[in-house]
């Protein structure tokens, strides 16, 4: 398990980054299911380093129930269950398991479709592809000549500016906040591009749901939360680079002063 939850975290943290492209977020999912698939030609070398270490720390080597699994009466068809006639046979099939499912569910997390659409639009906002596929796909809810237009405009405001416009991130950092305010209102097709894209989920929420943040923050804390602390919790472990710079010794004085009781009882950091 070591093996393929190494490989996922590496995935993982590199997914959460705000400055991430979709094309290289893509190029990221398939080379970890490459490298994932890879490991079931590894397991003689997997199984014979294990085996050393298990020798190494005194530890007695594993064996196979003799105790045949016997298949429920109701079961009228289907063969028995196999017997294994060593470990090694044992936790192949079990180590092959592993890296089938995870290989399989990988495949499934990410939406195939929803990944190529993104990356048409990234590409079409930075100016890496035309916008024939956008223009197709939101028909009914673009203009197509307004948005080529708006398009064109952007990348030739943003060369005037020197400004470099490689990811998504980039297009929306260029046109948010005051600076932007001009722009949001010369360009209208394009910012409601990035307003429909910005909606759209790129993985299901059902595969999520085991390992979402939100699951591992209630858990760690302990299993029953109020929803007012679980909420606020939430926002700072989803905020967690701002709130690493907050003062906590401003923080501790606030919630000091707060009452008197308080002021009596602990000190205030000067």
């Amino acid at each position: 398990m070591l093996l393929v939850f190494e490989r996922l975290e590496s995935v993982n943290s590199a997914l959460q980054k705000n400055s991430l492209q979709f094309t290289r977020a893509q190029l990221l999912v398939k080379a970890v299911e490459e490298n994932i698939g890879q490991l079931r030609d590894d397991f003689s070398s997997f199984w014979a380093d294990v085996s050393d270490e298990a020798r190494e720390m005194d530890i007695g080597a594993p064996r196979v129930s003799k105790r045949p699994v016997q298949a429920p009466r109701r079961y009228d068809e289907g063969s028995r269950a196999h017997d294994f006639n060593s470990p090694e046979a044992l936790y192949r099939q079990r180590f092959y398991l592993v890296i089938d499912t995870v290989h399989a569910l990988l495949r499934t997390w990410f939406l195939r479709e929803m990944w190529y659409h993104m990356k048409q639009v990234e590409q079409f906002v930075t100016g890496d592809t035309d916008g024939t596929y956008l223009c197709e796909f939101y028909k009914g809810d673009l203009n197509a000549a307004h948005l080529q237009l708006h398009h064109n405009m952007l990348l030739d405001i943003a060369k005037q500016r020197a400004t470099s416009l490689v990811t998504f991130q980039d297009v929306v950092d260029f046109l948010s906040g005051k600076a932007g305010e001009p722009l949001r209102v010369l360009l209208p097709e394009v910012v409601k591009l990035l307003q429909i894209a910005m909606t759209i989920r790129v993985t299901s929420c059902s595969s999520e749901r085991y390992f979402s943040c939100l699951q591992r923050v209630k858990t760690y804390l302990r299993s029953t939360l109020g929803q007012a602390r679980l909420n606020h919790t939430a926002l700072l472990h989803c905020h967690k680079e701002q709130a690493r710079q907050v003062d906590l010794n401003l923080v501790a004085n606030e919630f000091i002063h707060q009452t008197v009781v308080r002021e009596n009882t602990f000190h205030v950091e000067i």
